[in-house]
């Protein structure tokens, strides 16, 4: 990987890094991080060094969260965030958006009822937008 180190770094150059506006958690640096340090030098360490996402998620969890959706064309984090979760009294429960081999619109409803029972407050308006 370092041979692409320098490449990157300048095809990365002109990043300009935002404060977020939702909390954002680095599976780089295992925490809670500013928007400010994704610059090119966090995508390079993205790249190089281990991933973290148990601490990243296990930190997520610190603000009791009820619930995690994993948003994507299958769960494909579901075992990293299952070895995060054992012997936690205060355990996330995990869903998926979507599944492969199953009907989308079935999948998301599922998922849509599974959030509202963990305390999600959805707009339904936007579920089911008449009468």
């Amino acid at each position: 990987m370092d041979e692409i180190r320098e490449p990157l770094l300048q095809a990365l150059a002109e990043i300009d890094p935002r404060s977020a506006e939702i909390p954002l958690f680095s599976t780089v640096l295992g925490d809670q991080v500013e928007g400010t340090v994704l610059d090119a030098g966090y995508w390079w360490r993205n790249v190089r060094w281990p991933v973290r996402f148990g601490d990243a998620f296990r930190n997520v969890l610190t603000r009791g969260i009820g619930a995690v959706l994993g948003v994507g064309p299958h769960p494909v984090l579901a075992s990293a965030i299952d070895e995060a979760l054992p012997d936690r009294s205060d355990a996330a429960i995990r869903f998926a958006s979507l599944r492969r081999n199953r009907p989308q619109r079935e999948q998301l409803l599922e998922t849509l009822g599974g959030l509202y029972e963990a305390g999600a407050d959805p707009d339904w308006r936007r579920v089911h937008p008449g009468p």
